[in-house]
Order: C-alpha cells, then structure tokens, then sequence
C-alpha cells in the first residue's frame, strides 16, 4: 500500500531539525563518552527519521536507522550501482535525501531519480560499454536471429531505492559485430517489453504487472518507461521480465531474460 505523504509535514519537520542547534546549547565534556552513531551522508538522527515516511517499503524506524548506519553500501541499492556506476549511485541518491529533506513529494523524488538515472546510465554505458557485463549485475540477453553479425541485446534492470519507489525497466540495443567487438550505433526496428511483479519471501506473488510494450521505433537503442511498485516491507523481491524483438530488411532476431532484486 502507498504511503500518503505530506511535503508541508516534513518541511516543518526539517526546519525544526535545522533549527535546534540554535535553541539548544550543550557544554557537556564529552570526550570521555562514546562516540555517537554516523550516518549516511553525514545525516543527523533526526534527518534520517525525518526520511521515514518516504521510505520505498515499510520499515521500522530501527530498521530504517541501522539501514543508514556507516558507508555507502551498493549491495543495500538493488541494482543502480550497476546502471550507473558507484560513484553516481552515490551522488544521485545523496540529492534524492536532500530533496526530501526540502519538503519534495514522493512523486517528486521519482522523476528526479528517473531523469539523474537515465542521463547517468548514458554516461556509464559510454564509459564502460560493449561487452563489459562484468561490471553489471542485471540479466542481459542476446539473440543472432538468422545472422551472424547483427543481433538483439536486451537488459532487464530491477531497482529498488531507499528513497523513493522500486522499479523495472528494460534497454533493448541493436549491434553488429566489427573486428570481434559488438557495438556500433546502427539502426533496426526495436520493440521493447516490460513486466513483473513483487512477492514474498516465502514466494507469494502480489502486485502483479501486465505487458508494458514501448512502440516499435527505427532506433539504435530504446528504453520501456520504468514500471513501479510499492512494496509491503523491504524485504519483498522485485522480479522483472524483459523482451527485446529488432528487425532489419529480412534480419529479425527476438531476446528476453529476467531478473530478481532481493
């Protein structure tokens, strides 16, 4: 269920946050003590309870706390890391809090991550393109169709922010094969394809999602506009299916995969 959310709420909670150093003055000698806790982005306690209610899935706010203890952790950001790179995921992300922290609805922190995520993942395809799948984590498929040196790649992404909404998407890309590398930037009829769904650790399916079909276009590469989800706890899987078809003169060529962010 979607959490309803007030971003007049959270904006007097954050000025109060940012007022309190002004109201409250601590002469305690604390260097016997330990130290307190240190939290992502060097947020304070109360910046971080005051993220709650934009949480992606249900947590606890001990949950949530010890989610925000310590480093940046690319493992506990589902697959954006392996969009666009750590050191993006880590910006983006960074911006995502403080624009909750201004007040910014949920609505408003998605299309900010889908634009960032999307202008980023261009940057990183560029810098770590071909046949790096090394450095990527989600499920990639490929199909030869007829051909030897022409093909279909398709790559199904599940993602699943702290902040914001989990999603799926797929990127279909034609390539043709030069010199024993794939890549290029040729054209081909591409259509592309999304679904999925969430379940639960014991498996049972809910929130189930039909056909997302992004129209067939004459393009080098294209991407199904991301699909959300609104977990019931942090622990729910997000599965996203993806499918690929390209075509050229009499070449087609079909690929599909899929992939479980848990």
């Amino acid at each position: 269920m979607r959490t309803a959310f007030s971003t007049t709420s959270l904006a007097f909670v954050f000025a109060a946050i940012v007022a309190l150093p002004a109201c409250v003055t601590d002469t305690t000698d604390t260097s016997d003590q330990e130290t307190t806790d240190t939290f992502l982005y060097g947020l304070s306690e109360a910046e971080v309870t005051a993220l709650l209610p934009l949480a992606s899935s249900p947590m606890t706010l001990e949950a949530w706390l010890d989610f925000h203890r310590g480093e940046f952790d690319c493992a506990a950001f589902g697959d954006m890391c392996d969009l666009v790179g750590p050191d993006a995921a880590f910006t983006i992300t960074e911006r995502s809090y403080h624009l909750g922290l201004e007040g910014a609805s949920r609505e408003a922190i998605d299309a900010f991550l889908a634009e960032e995520l999307d202008a980023a993942s261009i940057t990183w395809k560029a810098a770590h393109g071909g046949e790096h799948d090394d450095l990527r984590d989600s499920a990639v498929s490929t199909d030869t169709g007829s051909a030897n040196d022409e093909r279909v790649r398709t790559e199904v992404f599940a993602i699943k922010p702290a902040v914001g909404s989990w999603n799926i998407h797929t990127d279909c890309t034609y390539q043709r094969l030069s010199w024993g590398v794939w890549g290029g930037n040729a054209s081909a009829n591409l259509t592309a394809r999304i679904w999925g769904h969430l379940h639960t650790t014991s498996g049972t399916i809910y929130d189930s999602s039909g056909t997302f079909t992004t129209a067939t276009i004459f393009a080098h590469s294209i991407d199904t506009a991301k699909h959300y989800f609104y977990p019931n706890t942090s622990t729910d899987d997000l599965h996203g299916f993806g499918e690929c078809d390209a075509s050229l003169g009499g070449w087609s060529a079909s690929a599909g995969t899929n992939v479980t962010n848990n």
